[in-house]
């Protein structure tokens, strides 16, 4: 009802709720801004760019091998208060937590929905989320993405990325025509001894960044 009023007359909604967050009115001409109010810098108001518009368009139009990339998981993004981590895939929002866990470190921060669909669209997000006004924000990357990792620090200083020192969350046995990939996690989902040094570091420097 509301996308039909649109049509011929302006519209102003505040909301907290996922549900009308409307993806395809903001790529009809919609606009979205994200309001907060802190004691240092008082009430501010920021918008999505274009180029923020454009990057959720291509996240979420015609993606099918990733259509939860911005469901309504994703959504909540736009009401979180701050202290967004991204990752690639849905796995690694389900695995990181318990890395942690067996390492008895806390992670400082809440995950994005089911991951970003792969480490190429984390810049996409990165910008959506500096337009919005997000101060601290990371991005966990597979050991693969040392490239894309330096990529977004660049682009990105203010935020925070890092590789983990695998190529992947888990371990993955060899299939006919690929190669066994070694993962943070054996087959029984156990980090790995090797690994818990460096993911110990990582985790803090993370939380380190979310809370200085």
């Amino acid at each position: 009802m509301l996308s039909r009023f649109s049509k011929d007359r302006q519209i102003i909604l505040s909301t907290h709720s996922p549900y009308f967050v409307d993806l395809r009115a903001l790529a009809n001409g919609g606009h979205l801004a994200r309001i907060t109010t802190t004691e240092t810098e008082g009430t501010q108001i920021y918008q999505l760019s274009a180029s923020s518009k454009t990057s959720i368009s291509r996240l979420s139009d015609g993606n099918l091998y990733n259509p939860h990339v911005f469901g309504l998981d994703a959504r909540e993004l736009f009401f979180q208060e701050d202290c967004v981590i991204l990752t690639e895939g849905q796995e690694d929002v389900l695995l990181y937590p318990r890395v942690a866990e067996q390492l008895g470190v806390p992670i400082a921060g809440t995950f994005f929905g089911w991951g970003a669909g792969g480490a190429g669209n984390v810049a996409h997000l990165c910008l959506i989320l500096k337009d919005l006004g997000f101060k601290k924000v990371a991005a966990l990357l597979d050991g693969d993405q040392a490239a894309e990792a330096s990529k977004l620090a660049h682009n990105f200083p203010e935020f925070f990325f890092d590789c983990i020192p695998a190529k992947d969350i888990r371990t993955k046995p060899a299939r006919e025509g690929t190669e066994e990939v070694v993962g943070l996690l054996d087959e029984k989902l156990i980090l790995k001894t090797e690994f818990a040094g460096p993911m110990t570091k990582l985790l803090a420097a993370l939380s380190t960044h979310m809370t200085s």
